[in-house]
């Protein structure tokens, strides 16, 4: 990287537990090192720590921005993007993160472990002999060696023992200069001739004159550079031997180890060598030359220029800022216009408040999005999948274990004769004359029979997520009867699991060398969802089907091989469609309703009659609002819902990991609902924290309380959270058909109804929505403030309670006239 002169810095001495493992390891590679996929994750990890620390503990973004600061929050998705490359050829790997960063303090007392400051002065390099003669005890390994492992190092200094020779740390913090932390020799253009670099120091310099930050033309324009306020990257030069493995020999090697760790965070990632990295260093040269071109034109007022750079001014161009315009949906003029202050111009600034984030982002690709796509089912998996519903629906099993009163003996006795007598009918009704060698068995007569089994339930699971609508009941049997037989007691008894993971399109293309399938620029069309629009004529709709037949074809003839026929890829791409038709039929009641909401209410203006606003302890109501406060609340808990529609079958794949957890058991108990399973979800916890801290990052202020139940007695676990938000489209589709078919209506008694009783069909309209947008976010539904109120998932009680009370509606014979028949739809 090409840089400012810099001064030579200061040397620290690195405390010798740790300095010793790092030459040992370094001259004589005597002990096994750990994997280089644990050293990579631990660097990783650190990466994903700095993050966290930056978007929980980071102030929050004033009432009263400047146009800078806005930028920076249009712009948060920028800063929750790994930058990974690796350049094989010098043999470096480089991990950037623009998280808190570290001041000059962290870097010697964290991540050099409070080193003492040395002299600058030439040294001979230490060799092993000089410390045979020293204590191995405090960190030898059991069978000789060193142990080097993260709990005896620590993340950091294990990665380097274990596949580095040295390493280099650039870091800024919002509270300090920019500084370079480097161990072991020097290995970029910077040479140095006053001292021969050792493992046991580690040096800190200040690359930048004071006040100055990182920027492209002050020589960090590189992609995996720092820039902005704050930051931390991370290069570490591997050891031969660490590049002959396996991990670093492809690219995508070192890419399926980050995919696997990113899976189950909220943050993204992007590499290098990819399509987004070479959008980024495009758009650096595009600024460094703007800049240089500005240089040229104010040749006279240079010093004043490097003045403003200096101190940081808006004459730089911060990658912080530019690159962040291609991660946010707000465009350049709409910042630039955006002068009004208060929560209007947040929401208001464009009408597609709340959208997820635009496709340029890792995890809206279809590419990553296929991770959690189930696969269709064919003509013989939908064969076996009518015989396991058949089975769990003669079953009782969740109702006979899950009584109370049972002692633990006795209910364990039950499982393991419910779980037997569920997988003996299935292998009976497959095989009969081996169902009846497993009946003569006993339990071990299943273990022979046990992938059978595990694709069997995979099945009946894969099509429950393709269709929520389907299996209400039997999948919540069959998920408690498979959580029983892998948990820790019962699935050793049985031999072998029955849980399996889901067959989604990127694995099944994955195991057959197709997964290029999925970057190709015409998979969108391919997996398009043609829809009626009465602003697109016949011809227009005809057009579309053609051009999608053409491309599917297309990718057919391309993609097909020898282990992946145009059959299967023909499968692949209409379960991507299908994927595509769930979030338009689930997500277009919600966004329907936004429109409804913008369109006959304003935050600002009250029509007579009209006033959002409630009272706590008025009508039912658990909270205080005004008329501005509750538009925002309404519009805020129905951009939320949209957004976890929009990411329901990546959530749904983490509450099955959570119910399914072979670690994580739950306990029975009465949570006024009932007998419950109350078992902590990690993961759909985190998840849904993500979700929840982008649509706040969305807007100046949220209204309501942000707690999370799950893993409670308002929440038990992650089926009720699935099972809550896959109702969401049911209670908001009634109230769309609704209004629609009034729209619609021609009877002349229904016209005249609504004229003489309801003062005509906008009154009616108001009269509506207006009672859904009050009293279905109104905090009711529950019988402690605690329970219901503003939480997250409060907001959703208040609305089903709003559907409990509809037929006390004055309005209720016109849902009746418009063909309502129930929120809860049919349950087969």
């Amino acid at each position: 990287m090409a840089r400012l002169a810099r001064e030579y810095g200061e040397a620290y001495a690195i405390p010798l537990s740790i300095a010793r493992p790092l030459i040992k390891n370094n001259i004589a590679n005597k002990t096994n090192l750990p994997a280089p996929s644990i050293a990579v994750a631990c660097l990783l990890q650190n990466a994903l720590q700095s993050l966290d620390e930056y978007t929980f503990n980071a102030p929050a973004i004033s009432s009263s921005p400047n146009k800078r600061s806005r930028r920076s929050a249009a712009n948060a998705a920028h800063r929750k993007c790994v930058r990974i490359n690796f350049d094989k050829t010098n043999g470096v790997l480089s991990i950037t993160d623009y998280g808190v960063g570290m001041t000059r303090a962290d870097l010697i007392n964290c991540l050099g472990v409070g080193g003492e400051k040395v002299a600058l002065a030439p040294v001979v390099p230490q060799t092993e002999n000089d410390f045979d003669d020293e204590d191995d005890s405090t960190f030898s390994q059991p069978g000789g060696g060193i142990d080097i492992s993260p709990e005896a190092l620590g993340g950091f200094y294990s990665a380097l023992a274990s596949i580095g020779s040295s390493v280099q740390v650039g870091t800024k913090s919002k509270y300090d200069e920019y500084y370079t932390f480097e161990v072991g020799p020097r290995f970029d253009e910077v040479e140095s001739v006053e001292e021969e670099r050792t493992m046991d120091k580690f040096y800190i310099s200040k690359d930048l004159p004071e006040g100055t930050l990182p920027s492209i033309h002050n020589g960090f324009e590189a992609f995996s550079a720092v820039t902005g306020e704050a930051g931390t990257r991370v290069s570490i030069k591997l050891t031969p031997p660490a590049l002959l493995d396996p991990l670093f020999s492809t690219p995508s090697s070192l890419q399926s180890l980050v995919e696997t760790i990113f899976d189950s965070s909220d943050y993204n990632y992007i590499f290098g060598d990819s399509e987004e990295a070479s959008k980024i260093d495009e758009r650096v040269r595009e600024l460094r030359g703007k800049f240089q071109q500005q240089e040229s034109k104010n040749d006279d007022n240079n010093s004043k220029n490097n003045s403003n750079s200096a101190n940081g001014e808006e004459t730089n161009f911060y990658l912080d800022d530019q690159f962040g315009e291609q991660f946010s949906s707000s465009s350049a003029e709409e910042e630039e216009n955006d002068d009004d202050d208060g929560l209007e111009d947040r929401m208001n600034q464009n009408d597609t408040f709340g959208d997820s984030t635009p496709a340029l982002l890792p995890h809206m690709t279809v590419s990553h999005r296929s991770k959690f796509i189930p696969l269709r089912l064919s003509l013989n998996e939908r064969k076996m999948f009518r015989l396991v519903e058949a089975a769990i629906t003669c079953t009782d099993y969740t109702s006979t274990v899950d009584s109370s009163g049972l002692k633990d003996s006795k209910r364990q006795h039950m499982k393991l004769k419910g779980i037997s007598n569920v997988l003996l009918g299935l292998v009976l009704a497959c095989d009969n004359g081996n169902g009846r060698d497993c009946a003569e068995e006993g339990l071990d007569g299943f273990k022979a029979n046990g992938k059978a089994i595990q694709t069997m339930f995979e099945i009946a699971r894969r099509h429950k997520v393709m269709n929520p609508e389907k299996m209400r009941s039997e999948y919540g049997k069959l998920l408690y009867l498979i959580q029983d037989a892998v948990s820790p007691t019962i699935k050793p008894e049985l031999g072998f699991s029955v849980k399996k993971e889901l067959s989604t399109v990127y694995s099944f293309l994955q195991q057959r060398g197709g997964e290029k399938l999925l970057d190709d620029k015409y998979i969108e069309v391919a997996t398009l969802e043609i829809l009626p629009d009465k602003d697109k004529n016949r011809s227009q709709i005809q057009r579309e089907i053609r051009q999608k037949e053409k491309a599917v074809e297309h990718l057919k003839q391309k993609y097909n091989n020898h282990n992946l026929s145009m059959d299967e890829i023909h499968t692949c791409l209409y379960s991507i469609c299908d994927n595509n038709s769930f979030l338009n039929s689930n997500r277009l009641p919600i966004d329907k309703v936004i429109v409804y909401l913008k369109k006959y209410f304003d935050p600002h203006t009250v029509k007579t009659g009209y006033s959002l606003a409630i009272v706590n302890g008025q009508e039912g109501s658990r909270l205080s609002h005004s008329h501005e406060r509750q538009y925002y609340f309404a519009l805020q808990s129905l951009t939320l819902w949209r957004d976890i529609m929009d990411d329901m079958f990546r959530l749904w794949k983490l509450a099955e990991d959570d119910i399914l957890s072979e670690t994580t058991t739950y306990t029975l108990k009465d949570t006024g609902q009932g007998v419950q399973r109350v078992q902590q979800s990690p993961r759909s916890y985190k998840a849904m924290t993500g979700i929840l801290r982008n649509i706040q990052n969305s807007v100046d202020n949220w209204i309501g309380s942000s707690v999370i139940h799950m893993g409670d007695h308002n929440v038990p676990n992650a089926l009720n959270f699935i099972d809550k938000y896959t109702q969401v489209p049911r209670i908001l589709s009634p109230i769309v058909v609704c209004l629609e078919n009034l729209d619609k209506n021609e009877d002349k008694g229904v016209i005249r109804l609504i004229n003489e009783q309801y003062g005509g069909l906008d009154n009616l309209k108001m009269d509506i929505l207006h009672d859904f947008f009050t009293s279905a976010f109104d905090g009711s539904g529950a019988e402690t403030y605690y329970d219901a109120g503003s939480c997250i998932d409060g907001r959703l009680t208040s609305a089903w309670n709003w559907c409990q009370s509809l037929q006390s509606k004055p309005f209720y014979p016109i849902f009746k006239l418009t063909g309502f028949f129930g929120f809860d739809g049919e349950f087969k």
